[in-house]
């Protein structure tokens, strides 16, 4: 359909009705299509330099495409190389100077850090912990393979910077032949590793723990 005269319906003057790129038809002045008739309450049309009409709406468009390519290309880059090294030399100095045997096992040719050395690190590095959820399965009495096992997911935090981690661990009754106190013990391993593994995900480097190795 192409621009057309026709009479407005709030006034007696006569209108010119033109069409806009987008579809959208407007109330334009008769004797200069390019200027809007004093009763044009839609959306004021806007005119490329050939003086084709432009809705608002494709103006919108273009401006939002124009804004967004001269967003500046950002690449996410790590924390200063020298600080960051620093921090994993001070780990590795704290391993060295505050641990002390009882705090690690040598499984195979290689120390894994127990539960005490993860909780002594916590403490050195400010951060606090949670359980987010624990579950039994089954949820009461044994399977059919006559064990149970606990599944466990605790989150290590560091208030200061709002900085998280989330460690999830499973221990099963049918890991040793002999607990001194099944229910707790099972419970008491999951949880272990479970805040072992979010703490060293956290201050670490992901270091995994000797509970996740062997059973206590």
């Amino acid at each position: 359909m192409t621009d057309f005269e026709t009479q407005c319906n709030r006034c007696p003057d006569k209108i010119w009705m033109a069409q806009d790129a987008g579809g959208a038809w407007h109330p334009m002045d008769l004797a200069d299509h390019a200027k809007p008739h004093a009763h044009n309450t839609g959306n004021s049309p806007k005119f490329e330099s050939e003086g084709k009409l432009v809705s608002q709406a494709e103006t919108r468009v273009r401006e939002i495409i124009r804004e967004e390519s001269a967003l500046p290309v950002e690449i996410v880059a790590p924390m200063d190389i020298d600080r960051l090294a620093e921090a994993f030399k001070k780990f590795e100095d704290f391993k060295k100077r505050l641990l002390t045997e009882d705090d690690s096992v040598k499984i195979g040719n290689k120390l894994f850090l127990k539960k005490s050395a993860w909780r002594k690190w916590a403490l050195a590095c400010s951060v606090s912990d949670e359980i987010r959820s624990e579950e039994r399965v089954p949820a009461e009495g044994r399977d059919a393979k006559d064990s149970f096992m606990y599944r466990i997911t605790v989150r290590a935090y560091h208030i200061p910077t709002g900085r998280s981690s989330t460690g999830v661990a499973v221990a099963s009754s049918s890991e040793k032949t002999k607990w001194a106190h099944e229910e707790h013990d099972v419970f008491s391993l999951c949880h272990t590793r479970a805040k072992s593994r979010a703490i060293s995900d956290l201050v670490g480097g992901g270091e995994v723990s000797a509970e996740e190795m062997q059973v206590e």
